[in-house]
């Protein structure tokens, strides 16, 4: 888990894929921790990225650095937990610089159901999967 985390957080930037309209739709982000021994990111709750998760929670989001990506699917879960929203802006001054005034905006995501690939371009290996 934390071998994941540290190759996202190396990356600086990583995508996320999504489905609207039975279409697939990819953005950037920048934030993936680890809080209360699972994997989050966030979101505003104005976003289309919101929006669609609302219709289909499955997402799989990529990392890639010097031939090597990362590949974790998931389902999203909103966790309204004021506690993890702090834990979030504390650790990303981003998203503290745009939310801290509007918190009620701010929508923090648990990724459950994870399974996630260490991949080169000739293999690829789970190197994580949650369990129950």
């Amino acid at each position: 888990m934390e071998e994941i985390a540290a190759f996202f957080k190396k990356t600086g930037l990583f995508y996320i894929a999504t489905i609207e309209d039975g279409k697939p739709r990819v953005r950037p982000f920048g934030n993936l921790m680890i809080l209360q021994g699972a994997f989050f990111i966030n979101t505003g709750r104005k976003k289309r990225f919101y929006a669609q998760i609302q219709q289909n929670p499955y997402v799989e989001i990529c990392a890639f650095d010097k031939g090597t990506w990362y590949r974790v699917e998931a389902k999203v879960t909103e966790v309204d937990d004021e506690k993890i929203k702090e834990q979030i802006m504390e650790g990303d001054p981003f998203v503290k610089k745009n939310y801290a005034q509007q918190m009620e905006n701010l929508v923090a995501l648990r990724l459950d159901e994870v399974k996630a690939y260490r991949c080169q371009f000739n293999n690829a290996q789970c190197v994580y999967e949650q369990k129950d």
